[in-house]
């Protein structure tokens, strides 16, 4: 399996990698797997990353990143080269601009979540990040607006107080419900179970890309918030 550079620093923007694999796409376009990678592939309600690889000064555009069959696979267009093959060397670039936004967003949504938690004690049933706006669904039993825009204005307190984020893994035995913010909980499958802490705040199991202190993020704005029926409500949420 590719080794998920990721996972340990979300930091990465270039980096040098081997071809495992290819498959043609068709339109000019490949499914190709990298030994190692920084491209996160869509899941867990992250979008998928976007960049280059490069060969002899030629650029392959990586436009969707996923998991196919475990693996992580990035579709490629060869915009007009020739394919690459497996055993080829490649350079690799994240679109960063697009990557650091989805952090900061990440980081801001866990932030707010944990303040949810704490005030309510609800859980998260759904969430979808976003460069421009994100989706969190949350199961609670009052429907209250202003309340809500009163919890963003206390993530935004902790946001600002400088948190530093810490990575690390707990043993699939190991007691992680007081880490529990998804109302499903955690795949039976996970044997490794990443935690992302909020150092002094709160929290999470998480196999997404956040930023390093809670300052980077900058300002949550509460967009809207919807009834979604019993216990179940929905609020949007942009950075400023």
């Amino acid at each position: 399996m590719a080794e998920a550079l990721y996972l340990n620093d979300a930091y990465i923007k270039e980096w040098t990698a081997k071809i495992v694999s290819v498959n043609d796409a068709g339109n000019g376009r490949s499914f190709i797997v990298l030994d190692k990678t920084a491209f996160y592939p869509k899941g867990g309600g992250q979008p998928h990353d976007e960049g280059v690889l490069i060969k002899d000064c030629k650029e392959y555009q990586v436009i969707f990143t996923v998991k196919l069959s475990g693996e992580i696979s990035n579709e490629v267009d060869n915009n007009g080269n020739e394919p690459l093959k497996q055993n080829d060397i490649v350079q690799c670039k994240l679109n960063w601009e697009r990557r650091y936004r989805l952090m900061k967003m990440h980081t801001a949504c866990h932030v707010f979540a944990g303040v949810l938690h704490k005030e309510t004690g609800a859980m998260i049933t759904g969430n979808q990040l976003d460069i421009d706006q994100s989706r969190i669904d949350f199961s609670v039993e009052q429907y209250n607006p202003e309340k809500l825009i009163e919890y963003v204005n206390k993530a935004n307190v902790i946001l600002n107080e400088g948190h530093n984020n810490k990575i690390y893994y707990l043993d699939k035995n190991a007691d992680v419900d007081k880490f529990l913010r998804l109302a499903k909980g955690l795949p039976p499958n996970i044997t490794n179970i990443r935690i992302v802490e909020i150092e002094g705040f709160d929290a999470q199991p998480d196999g997404g890309t956040h930023v390093h202190n809670t300052k980077e993020v900058g300002r949550i704005m509460f967009q809207k918030s919807e009834n979604k029926g019993k216990n179940n409500r929905r609020v949007y949420l942009s950075l400023e």
